[in-house]
Order: C-alpha cells, then sequence, then structure tokens
C-alpha cells in the first residue's frame, strides 16, 4: 500500500510524541497528548491551522481526529493509546532536520514539557497557560480556581505558572 508523503506537520507530530515517550512516564500518547504537544508547538510559532477552544481538560481542538486519520496506521499504530511506528520516526527526523524554524520551536516545546511527561502533566502546563494568556488570571490561586471542579491544587497551578513564567511562556 502507498501512503501519502509525510507534511512537516506530520514530522511534527511524530517527533513530539517519540519526545513524550522518552520521558519514561508513559509507554503511549492518546490523541489528548498529541493535541496539547500540538497546543504547545502553535504557542511557540509554528503555523498550524488548528482552532483551540477551552475544554474540560486544558485546550482542545477537533483538528486532532482528522490529524490522527491521516497518519493512523502508517506513522502511527493503535486505537486510542498510540505508538509510533519506528520507519516513519527516522522519515520524521530526517524531515525536521533542515527545517530551522520548526526545530526551533519543537526545541522550546522539549524544554517546557521536561519533566510534565504526562497526561496530568501536560494539562497542567497547558491549562495554566490557557487561563493565564486567554483569561488574563495572572495568580495560581485564581488559575486553580477558575478550572474545572478543581482539577489543580493552588500548588500545582503555581508550580506551573512558575515553570511557564521562567521559560517565556507567559508574561506577568
Amino acid at each position: 500500500m502507498n501512503f501519502p508523503e509525510m507534511t512537516l506537520e506530520q514530522a511534527a507530530v511524530i517527533v513530539l510524541m517519540d519526545r513524550y515517550f522518552a520521558g519514561g512516564l508513559d509507554p503511549y500518547v492518546t490523541p489528548r497528548e498529541i493535541s496539547t504537544l500540538m497546543y504547545f508547538l502553535k504557542e511557540a510559532g509554528e503555523p498550524l491551522d488548528w482552532d483551540y477552544r477551552e475544554g474540560p481538560r486544558g485546550p482542545h481542538t477537533d483538528d486532532i481526529h482528522h490529524a490522527i486519520d491521516k497518519i493512523g496506521g502508517h506513522l502511527i499504530s493503535g486505537y486510542g493509546p498510540f505508538v509510533v511506528m519506528p520507519k516513519a520516526l527516522e522519515d520524521a527526523r530526517i524531515i525536521i532536520e533542515n527545517k530551522e524554524t520548526t526545530r526551533s520551536h519543537l526545541e522550546r516545546v522539549f524544554d517546557l514539557m521536561d519533566g510534565f511527561e504526562s497526561p496530568f502533566g501536560l494539562e497542567l502546563l497547558s491549562t495554566t497557560h490557557w487561563m493565564a494568556t486567554r483569561k488574563q488570571l495572572q495568580s495560581a490561586g485564581r488559575i486553580a480556581s477558575a478550572w474545572e471542579r478543581g482539577r489543580f491544587s493552588e500548588r500545582q497551578a503555581l508550580l506551573a505558572l512558575d515553570v511557564l513564567t521562567q521559560k517565556g511562556w507567559v508574561i506577568i
């Protein structure tokens, strides 16, 4: 079966998934984590045509389902939790290698997600980022109380806000 050539966007998804796995906290990734990783890639400046809105677990996009449909079976495998196909990672790295701007955006996301490579960690970072940038909430207490049913403590929101501020994702 012939598959379409991998796009830069698809290569970015594959490379982000691989880096997420390298954190060692989960051996697979779900659509929600892929969506969050791509949210941060877009926020880093990558020109992605993905529309995000506030969702129950952080920024959400329906575009993730379309993206997964295009890469399922030949770049990734699985039905919800996904793993990267070995050849796909090799091809993705080759595509990204010559794309300096995309590499820079990916490195910025890699730096941010370091230590947060879990569903909860990504949700905490993305929710805190969303609340600080979209809702203009600048304190951990306000962020924690504004999110759905107190999913995060003030201490957790403070940690995320500190990381986002120190790494230049949020300006307070």
